[in-house]
């Protein structure tokens, strides 16, 4: 498989996006190469790994050595074993975007490595009501809209599902105060043809294709770009190097 290509092993694929973007991947990489950004098994420091690049790719791993614990018997007494166990994340970053995709945790730790190794504040991307709502406008179809009430209102989530226009006008929405959580839908015009999206505010963006897709880097430069079309932040993220 090519460092710009990722290969759909189920039946869809989901990611963080990350506010930030590189000028030259080969300072980078460097970088994050250096001695105290390797990922140490023995010594258990966190850290990337398998990392691999080009002019317009930096692609690899971070993992984390995370501690748990588990409850079990012995000798007819409830007792706790600590053990542990390795998490990770794989993640890309292009001159045009920044994403990582795995297990949470190690996601938010990549995170804060990629903001200390490189003195740039990286943070997940959000999208406010604002950007959510104009998303549903551009989509080919929409199949579901997500919305959060205020906790004091009888109906804190609602969950509108169908091709829907004017949902605010449905009497299940406080129309003042009301937040979009996700959105849900087709988009026809893709560089590789029609696929599902669904975009969270938390910055959580997920593709519903058919298992063995080929989903080129290019194509999830697209749909950011797709997805955050009138967003002024865009101008905004740091680049790293």
């Amino acid at each position: 498989m090519l460092i710009n290509e990722i290969e759909i092993t189920g039946a869809s694929f989901g990611f963080q996006r990350l506010i930030a973007t590189v000028d030259d991947t080969s300072k980078l990489f460097t970088k994050l190469m250096s001695q105290d950004g390797i990922f140490d098994l023995e010594a258990e420091t966190p850290g990337v790994h398998d990392v691999d690049h080009n002019n317009d790719v930096i692609r690899g791993f971070f993992s984390a050595v995370v501690p748990f614990e588990v409850e079990h018997l012995v000798e007819g007494i409830s007792t706790k074993t600590l053990l542990k166990r390795i998490e990770s994340c794989e993640f890309i970053l292009t001159r045009r975007i920044a994403i990582a995709f795995g297990q949470n945790n190690p996601t938010k730790l990549f995170q804060m490595f990629l903001s200390t190794a490189t003195g740039c504040c990286v943070d997940k991307a959000e999208y406010d009501y604002p950007k959510l709502y104009r998303l549903q406008e551009r989509l080919s179809k929409v199949s579901n809209i997500a919305l959060l009430n205020p906790k004091t209102t009888p109906i804190r989530k609602a969950k509108l599902a169908g091709n829907i226009e004017h949902y605010a006008e449905y009497d299940c929405v406080n129309r003042s105060e009301h937040v979009i959580d996700y959105v849900q839908g087709m988009v026809n015009d893709t560089p590789i043809g029609s696929l599902k999206l669904k975009v969270a505010k938390n910055g959580r963006i997920n593709l519903g294709v058919r298992r063995g897709t080929i989903v080129p880097v290019e194509t999830l430069e697209w749909l950011i770009e797709f997805i955050e079309k009138d967003s002024v932040e865009l101008t905004k993220e740091p680049t790293l190097f």
